[in-house]
């Protein structure tokens, strides 16, 4: 009787950290649920069925919400462009995450973003952020496009000194100082902004390729570039 009663003990025991483990998820859009359905091949995930999610492309889809993807633990590149979604919380655990797209979609508030420190890449074009202090930790950041947002302060950025590409363009950015410790950066794009103080990047040792717009700028820093091969301004 001991016995039997161990080996029913042992299973439901067994039966509830299953469940748990492989709880179903719940999705705060259809439309990501879908998405999500669609790259894993299965109805309903399980947290054990998002646990084999590593890539995801969910553009153009109207998501509202990016909740539900917080149980993709090993997702590594997400791209979710072109929706309609406000809040990142649900990706602020996602610790392999290296790709982040975002562009066109309705972001303000990016704090999340600051605990997802694996991040390499990240696109947010065309949303409404004006505090970017969310990426100052992110140090592994090698591109970072913020496009057409309204950005005026770019301090917290300083530390990131990994960056290659940064992608600035139609902000209401005046001081480029913060740059200067970005030493590995090749490609800066600045168009479209109040910028005071352009000549600082002549201190970038690597870059190559300089976005600007203005072309009396551009005539007057030319030849601070000139003994630089292959190097572009326009």
């Amino acid at each position: 009787m001991l016995f039997k009663r161990t080996v029913i003990s042992a299973a439901l025991l067994l039966t509830i950290s299953t469940s748990g483990y492989s709880q179903s998820v719940e999705f705060g859009d259809p439309n990501l649920k879908a998405a999500v359905e669609e790259t894993l091949g299965v109805s309903d995930p399980t947290s054990a069925d998002m646990e084999k999610l590593t890539v995801l492309s969910a553009v153009s889809l109207g998501i509202t919400s990016a909740k539900g993807l917080e149980y993709a633990v090993n997702l590594e590149e997400v791209e979710l462009d072109f929706n309609r979604i406000q809040d990142l919380a649900p990706l602020a655990e996602l610790q392999n995450l290296k790709k982040l797209w975002m562009c066109d979609n309705d972001l303000v508030d990016i704090s999340a973003v600051s605990r997802i420190t694996s991040l390499e890449r990240v696109q947010m074009e065309n949303n409404l952020l004006s505090d970017v202090s969310a990426f100052a930790g992110l140090t592994n950041l090698i591109e970072l496009e913020l496009d057409h947002n309204q950005i005026s302060d770019i301090s917290a950025l300083s530390g990131l000194r990994n960056i290659e590409i940064l992608e600035l363009e139609n902000n209401r950015i005046s001081d480029l100082s913060p740059i200067l410790e970005m030493s590995k950066m090749s490609l800066l794009n600045v168009r479209d902004n109040p910028v005071e103080n352009y000549e600082v990047a002549v201190k970038l040792p690597m870059l190559q390729y300089y976005w600007i717009g203005e072309s009396s700028v551009i005539e007057k820093l030319q030849p601070m570039f000139s003994e630089r091969s292959n190097f572009i301004i326009r």
